[in-house]
């Protein structure tokens, strides 16, 4: 069963959420030892982009790897702009807390008395904490590939947007659970547009952009010529150009480009009182909605670490759209500042920003090693299926223990093979991952789905039946079973 990138991010910010740490111990050689640390992301393969550090309010480092454009090979350079996927709801969500305190709206309110023609069954229930808090049980809608591609490649209107991805049926009863769900910011940029009476962006610029000198952000819109934006590239299939897609049809939920000075000026005018005042900050600061795997402030999710005798809370939020990955995490008590901005799908930004983060904090990181999943897909997208292979029978026989295992990256390259149509070839890749994580439900959940589609119902329903056994709580497993064993 493939898992969402999102969901990943949660468990490794779980994870570390209460890691004991070293004091902070920021010295002249920090620059030395984070430019160490990049670079060997980079050799690795595991970014490509442009990285920003601050310290205490102040830039320590900067550097930019790898090309903006591979076809010409021009190389990023810390003005390079990228798309922020995601990352853009926290500029929703302070953009709405900055109309709250001038009582232009208020969060408690519900959607319908701002959006009295969306749907009332819905809209009376649904208040706009819930949006902002990813608490309000309306889902995006469920899409095939083609149905995604074939309707984020065309131009909509805000209400378009809203009739064909925000109008679904409640998924549960608003604030009893947490689903990540960007149809709720596309609601909330519907409703800044509203209450100010003009589009979404052009408020953006009034409130954000424009007073905070932020002239490097805006709407990434494909047909205007944007100075130095990156060319987006993908890997999942072989490396490529990524498809086309129209950001602004992503809304208030992910339409914007940024470079990652412009990010840390964001996060200076966040740590100040010009835009937002301490009662607005602390309402986003602070876990409004927790569950056993994340807490969710106001536009971004929220950690707090135990730091020698003090606490840091982290406020963070990342993105991976469309040949692009974003992510960047603030720590509030420290005036420490990561930001990494890709023009690659699928950077790991989440942990290496949480890596630089360890070395301001004076504790040796992790060592970045050679994904076993990176060196498997390089090697089966150039030569086939024998020569993968082959190359994991060497690996696995001389030097396993040299390269990251990590079992939602195999999973994640069954499943990139399987989507072009190579079910045998996915299916092998699934096994690898069986023979690494031999107790992982997942890993036989995600082999029978192959096998499945290879059509191999018997090896599909032991896989299945091995992976609920590992796991009874595997509602995915057992509704394919009861249907496997009722034909």
């Amino acid at each position: 069963m493939r898992k969402p990138r999102l969901a990943r991010l949660q468990l490794y910010c779980t994870f570390v959420c209460f890691v004991m740490v070293g004091c902070s111990t920021v010295t002249d050689d920090s620059s030395a030892k984070i430019e160490k640390l990049m670079d060997t992301y980079h050799q690795f393969g595991q970014f490509k982009g442009t990285v920003l550090v601050a310290h205490d309010n102040k830039v320590i480092f900067t550097k930019a790897y790898g090309e903006a454009n591979r076809e010409w090979q021009v190389k990023n350079t810390i003005d390079t702009k990228y798309r922020l996927g995601s990352a853009t709801k926290s500029f929703t969500a302070a953009l709405v807390m900055k109309l709250a305190q001038d009582s232009l709206l208020r969060i408690d309110a519900t959607i319908s008395e701002y959006l009295p023609d969306f749907r009332a069954d819905v809209g009376q229930k649904v208040t706009l904490h819930n949006l902002l808090t990813h608490s309000s049980g309306i889902p995006m809608p469920t899409m095939t590939s083609d149905q995604y591609w074939n309707f984020f490649q065309q131009q909509w209107t805000t209400s378009q947007l809203i009739d064909n991805l925000c109008s679904e049926d409640l998924a549960f009863e608003p604030g009893s659970q947490f689903r990540y769900s960007s149809a709720g910011f596309i609601l909330l940029g519907a409703i800044v547009e509203q209450v100010k009476g003009k589009p979404y962006e052009d408020v953006l610029n009034e409130y954000i952009f424009g007073p905070y000198n932020m002239q490097n952000t805006g709407f990434d819109y494909p047909e205007m010529i944007i100075p130095h934006r990156a060319q987006g590239y993908q890997t999942n299939y072989g490396l490529g150009n990524a498809r086309y897609k129209y950001m602004p049809s992503s809304h208030a939920s992910g339409a914007l480009y940024s470079t990652v000075e412009d990010l840390f000026k964001w996060d200076q005018v966040l740590r100040s009182s010009h835009l937002l005042n301490d009662k607005s900050k602390t309402m986003m600061n602070s876990a409004q909605f927790s569950t056993p795997i994340s807490s969710i402030g106001l536009g971004w999710f929220v950690d707090t670490l135990q730091v020698s005798d003090s606490i840091q809370t982290r406020v963070y939020h990342g993105g991976d759209v469309s040949g692009f990955s974003a992510f960047y995490v603030r720590v509030l008590e420290t005036g420490d500042f990561v930001a990494l901005l890709s023009n690659q799908e699928g950077i790991s930004g989440h942990k290496i920003a949480y890596s630089l983060l360890d070395l301001l904090n004076g504790i040796a990181p992790e060592i970045p090693q050679e994904l076993l999943s990176d060196v498997l897909r390089n090697t089966y997208f150039s030569s086939g299926l024998e020569a993968m292979n082959k190359m994991f029978n060497q690996i696995q026989s001389k030097t396993l223990s040299t390269y990251l295992i990590d079992e939602d990256e195999l999973v994640e390259l069954g499943y990139d093979i399987l989507m072009i149509g190579a079910t045998k070839a996915a299916c092998d890749v699934f096994e690898i991952s069986i023979q690494l994580n031999p107790n992982s439900s997942n890993a036989y959940d995600s082999y029978g789905e192959g096998l499945l589609a290879y059509g191999d119902t018997i090896g599909a329903i032991k896989n299945y039946s091995k992976s609920l056994q590992l796991d009874p709580e595997n509602v995915n497993a057992s509704i394919i079973l009861g249907k496997l064993r009722s034909n």
